[in-house]
């Protein structure tokens, strides 16, 4: 890492203080030089031309800002490296195990960097996975958790109770509209989709959804069924609410999604 870029979300996580101070160790003792940096969300992405001495992008945030960081860089010849910062980290653990920052660093400069498998529509893409229908309206819940607005949980607790109750999405199965699902789950799975999907009813199965999805495995959860295909298509006739890697944003009617694959690489010290 001799020429570095830093994006980093001053919200990540309380420990973005000493994973900055660690970037900042890491490039000096190995000689090299921070170019620039940016503070996003507040700051737009830097485009590729701004990275012509760039060697490695570091990424210090959450999976909806790693996503965000990757689909702007798609076309970039570098390296990303992404430090465990966010919420749930799910992109982190993949790559890096249970790392911490410091330990990341410093097995990077030996690391072998690769493209990773995603999940991709006509507009957005996920390197983690895509949780589509009512019950993604648990988003709001975790939110409240992260920022610490404890008047806005119980809102948000009856906002995904009652709206993963009361809707239901369903999906193109063997040719056919299939049965209804309380929310369908899809991740990469190398050159394929591992879906899962969601049927939760009552109590208890609702709460074990909620609470897996918070913790990052609803594939655990009671009340669900998974399968591996090729591409997945909504049977749907109207905007359906969905979370790219965490972040929330409706997919149209009939939205068909593929396995696809990153052009950037990531720098990986788990394999």
């Amino acid at each position: 890492m001799k020429n570095v870029w830093l994006i980093y979300n001053p919200t990540a996580g309380n420990n973005l203080k000493s994973t900055l101070e660690a970037i900042d160790d890491a490039v000096s003792e190995g000689g090299g030089k921070i170019q620039g940096m940016t503070r996003f969300p507040d700051q737009s992405l830097p485009e590729i031309k701004d990275l012509r001495n760039v060697d490695t992008v570091v990424v210090a945030a959450g999976d909806g800002t790693i996503n965000a960081a990757s689909s702007a860089l798609d076309n970039w010849p570098g390296r990303l490296l992404v430090l465990p910062c966010g919420t749930m980290n799910m992109l982190p653990r993949l790559l890096h195990g249970t790392s911490d920052s410091k330990t990341i660093l410093h097995d990077a400069t030996q690391a072998l960097s690769e493209s990773l498998p995603i999940v991709m529509t006509a507009d957005h893409q996920a390197l983690v996975g895509v949780l589509i229908g009512p019950a993604a309206m648990w988003v709001h819940t975790r939110e409240a958790v992260r920022k610490g607005k404890w008047h806005q949980l119980g809102r948000a607790l009856r906002l995904a109770w009652l709206r993963s109750f009361s809707h239901s999405i369903r999906i193109v199965e063997n040719g056919r509209r299939s049965r209804a699902y309380r929310a369908i789950y899809v991740a990469p799975d190398g050159n394929r989709l591992r879906v899962v999907k969601i049927s939760a009813r009552g109590f208890r199965q609702g709460i074990s959804v909620g609470w897996h999805w918070m913790r990052g495995d609803v594939s655990v959860a009671t009340g669900v069924t998974e399968e591996r295909l090729d591409a997945l298509v909504l049977a749907v006739t109207r905007p359906t609410f969905a979370l790219f890697d965490g972040e929330p944003t409706y997919l149209p009617a009939g939205a068909r999604l593929n396995p696809g694959c990153t052009r950037v690489e990531f720098v990986t010290t788990a394999r």
